[in-house]
């Protein structure tokens, strides 16, 4: 994949590559975008708990509920 970045975002990116010791503006350019994608996963993750939230609310099930069967399920595998 080829990507074109415009000539303002390529300065921006030339600056921070020494100051940061990044080897190449490819280096610098995954970097950043495995930072967004881990940045976008923490959102889906808190995003799909919310959710999780939201309809153990709806039945009525409470977070003490569910650390009481966990903890009866950790001791029945001992």
């Amino acid at each position: 994949m080829e990507v074109k970045i415009s000539s303002k975002m390529k300065k921006e990116i030339l600056d921070f590559l020494k100051d940061f010791g990044y080897k190449s503006e490819k280096e610098f350019i995954e970097d950043a975008i495995l930072h967004r994608i881990l940045e976008l996963k923490k959102l889906d993750f808190l995003m799909r708990t919310e959710k999780i939230k939201k309809a153990m609310r709806k039945k009525g099930i409470t977070e003490k509920e569910i650390l009481r069967d966990f903890e009866r399920f950790h001791h029945s595998i001992k």
